[in-house]
């Protein structure tokens, strides 16, 4: 089982630290062309899968029943789509795209204790079930292939843990 090991402590509880989140994750290095372009390849192959989103998703929703309760509400080709989209989004902001911190920024709204009440260990729930799905499904996957898709999804996934942990 994969498990991408993220800080869940933050260094203040002031609301106004949530600007010096965006600052602190927008200047991390984005990601490489060359990682960018073996994770778009990886996941290209891997949507080509008939399988890819039915086995992320039911990974996903093997993984917890707390987390299975979050999908139940939506029909199933919804759920597909909202896997999608959230690797496109998690990629995007790995690469730090113009519009990838207002994305993040609208994901971590939605998935806010106000909101859907997401905890912070179903992000390690989405992240294990997305790079077990992916480490079977692509056929070319390696060590440099894995590095590659953990640098470029946990940026996003500690950027929306730690904008969450304000509105525990």
């Amino acid at each position: 089982m994969y498990r991408l090991l993220l800080p869940f402590s933050l260094l203040s509880d002031n609301i106004e630290y949530l600007s010096e989140i965006d600052q602190i994750m927008m200047k991390s290095t984005p990601l490489s062309e060359e990682t960018a372009l073996l994770v778009h390849d990886s996941y290209r192959r891997c949507m080509l899968a008939s399988n890819f989103l039915p086995l992320f998703h039911q990974k996903m929703i093997g993984s917890s029943k707390e987390v299975a309760k979050y999908f139940d509400v939506f029909p199933v080709n919804q759920r597909y789509r909202i896997l999608a989209k959230s690797v496109a989004e998690l990629v995007s902001f790995a690469e730090k795209k113009p519009e990838a911190i207002q994305q993040m920024n609208e994901v971590a709204r939605l998935h806010s204790r106000e909101k859907l009440r997401l905890k912070p260990e179903f992000y390690t729930f989405w992240s294990s079930s997305f790079m077990e799905t992916i480490s079977e499904l692509d056929d070319q996957w390696n060590d440099e292939l894995e590095t590659a898709w953990t640098d470029s999804i946990s940026h996003g996934i500690e950027y929306l843990i730690q904008k969450n942990s304000f509105r525990l």
